[in-house]
C-alpha cells in the first residue's frame, strides 16, 4: 500500500513551525541558553517529535529557502520568544482576584497599614523565589536576551523594540494592579514619585532577587522582620519601598483617622 503522501507548506508555514519547536528548547533550558546555542538540528527534532513533521536540513539555509544563515535564524528565534506575552506581568486572572482585596480606605490608618505589611508579606513569598519550571514562557530565558541585547550591539539594536514593548506591558499591567491595590486600602503615591517609577523599582529588585537565588537560596529565602508572619527577602524590600512610596490618602475620607 503505497504511503500517504505529506501536505506541502508553504515556506512561511515551514518557518513558524520551526521556530515554535526552537522556542520550545529555548523554554526548556532557560538562562542556561539563549538564541545562540539552539542548533537548528534540534529545532527540527523537536519539530519532528511533537508533530511528525520531518524537514530536511538541506532546505533550510541558503538564498530564496527559510533563512540565509544560522545567524538570521537565532536572531528570528529571539524575536519571537519576545513576541509572546504570556509571561508577562500580572494576568487578567490576577488583577481580577485583587478585586477581593476588602475595601479599608475608610478604617484607621493602623489597621489600613496592618494590612499593607501583611499584602507585602504575601506578595514577596509568592514572587520572591520559586519560578514554576511549567511555565510555557521561561522567566529566566527572558532575562538572558536581555543580557545578549547589551553584549551584542549589532544584534541588541534589533532586539530592543520588541524589548521596550515588552517592558511597556508588563509595566502597565503592575501599575493597574498596585493602583488597585493602593485605592482599596486608602493610600497614594508621594509627589512627586510616579506610579512608574514605583513599579520598575519593584520589579528591578524582583529580577535581582530571582536571579541571585539560583545561586545562594538560603540568602533570600528568609529574612528577619518585626512583622508577624515569614518573610523572605523580597517581602522586606518591598516594605522598605512602600514606606518611601506611599503615604495616606487623606482626599479619601478626611475624616476616617480624626
Amino acid at each position: 500500500m503505497a504511503e500517504t503522501p505529506r501536505p506541502r507548506r508553504s515556506s512561511a508555514e515551514l518557518r513558524e513551525l520551526i521556530l515554535s519547536a526552537g522556542l520550545v528548547v529555548l523554554y526548556r533550558r532557560g538562562l542556561r541558553a539563549t538564541a545562540s546555542h539552539v542548533q537548528m538540528t534540534e529545532a527540527l527534532g523537536e519539530l519532528e517529535r511533537s508533530r511528525d513533521i520531518k524537514v530536511g536540513m538541506g532546505s533550510i539555509f541558503g538564498p530564496s529557502r527559510l533563512w540565509p544563515s544560522m545567524k538570521e535564524f537565532q536572531l528570528d528565534l529571539l524575536l519571537a520568544a519576545l513576541s509572546d506575552r504570556s509571561g508577562e506581568g500580572p494576568t487578567e486572572k490576577t488583577i481580577g482576584l485583587a478585586e477581593f482585596i476588602p475595601d479599608v480606605r475608610h478604617h484607621t490608618l493602623e489597621a489600613r497599614h496592618a494590612m499593607l505589611i501583611d499584602l507585602t508579606r504575601a506578595a514577596g513569598q509568592m514572587n520572591g523565589l520559586l519560578l514554576d519550571p511549567g511555565q510555557g514562557r521561561n522567566w529566566l530565558m527572558w532575562v538572558a536576551i536581555w543580557a545578549t541585547a547589551m553584549n551584542d550591539p549589532d544584534v541588541g539594536e534589533l532586539l530592543l523594540p520588541e524589548l521596550r514593548s515588552g517592558e511597556k506591558q508588563s509595566t502597565e499591567s503592575f501599575a493597574q494592579l498596585y493602583q488597585i491595590m493602593l485605592d482599596r486600602l486608602g493610600f497614594r503615591l508621594k509627589p512627586p514619585y510616579t506610579m512608574t517609577q514605583f513599579v520598575t523599582i519593584i520589579a528591578s529588585m524582583s529580577d535581582g532577587i530571582v536571579l541571585r537565588s539560583e545561586i545562594i537560596p538560603e540568602e533570600v529565602a528568609s529574612a528577619p522582620s518585626p512583622h508577624v508572619g515569614s518573610w523572605n527577602l523580597l517581602g522586606t524590600g518591598m516594605v522598605a519601598i512602600a514606606r518611601e512610596f506611599i503615604e495616606d490618602d487623606r482626599s479619601a475620607d478626611p475624616a476616617s483617622d480624626s
